[in-house]
């Protein structure tokens, strides 16, 4: 997102500095998951390439929203979203997955109303309200976030081992998002004539 973002939006050219974190930090993503890598064998490389047309995609997708649909309501543009993968998303799980039993039970609803509304409806509505305000780039830092609070609240609810990759990978992860996000001197994502005006 950032990449596309440095190309294709005015106003968030990416200086040295930022490319940096973002390269630190994917560094720390991957000493993170290294341990599940190592288990799952070389097998899941050409598995995790794959997985990544995922979020080069849904990036393509935020930066046009930005560049076309800024003004767009947050609230329409996620609707819009969340429908069309419900029926891709339903015909693809009947075709494939039809006959498998489903068991209602509290945890499962109570797990579904979860998702659907705190994760999907309010939190994607949010982001996209967001993305009127905020650099692509740094909207972009959540996917690093993610996994660090993930395995935050694994160690302090479900007592997970934290390791010498955990930690590193951590740091590396802060280090990036802070190269990233921190204004140190002129601001990376105002454009030049504004910074100057600022002074």
């Amino acid at each position: 997102m950032g990449i596309a973002g440095h190309f294709f939006l005015e106003g968030e050219r990416l200086v040295p500095r930022q490319m940096l974190g973002f390269l630190i930090g994917f560094a720390g993503v991957v000493v993170l998951f290294s341990t599940d890598l190592r288990n799952l064998g070389p097998g899941a490389i050409g598995a995790g390439a794959i997985l990544l047309l995922s979020p080069t995609v849904y990036a393509i997708g935020t930066v046009f929203i930005k560049k076309r649909a800024a003004t767009t309501s947050s609230l329409l543009l996620n609707q819009r979203g969340m429908l069309v993968a419900c029926v891709v998303l339903l015909g693809l799980g009947y075709g494939t997955e039809g006959d498998q039993q489903v068991t209602w039970s509290p945890t499962a609803i109570g797990s579904v109303l979860y998702l659907s509304i705190v994760g999907t409806a309010v939190t994607f509505s949010l982001y996209y309200w967001l993305l009127r305000y905020a650099p692509t780039y740094k909207l972009s830092l959540i996917a690093y976030i993610i996994p660090v609070i993930a395995l935050t609240l694994g160690a302090v609810l479900a007592d997970e081992p934290v390791g010498v990759e955990t930690l590193l990978g951590t740091g590396l992860i802060l280090l990036g998002v802070s190269l990233v996000s921190l204004r140190l001197g002129r601001r990376a994502d105002a454009p030049a004539g504004e910074a100057r005006g600022q002074g």
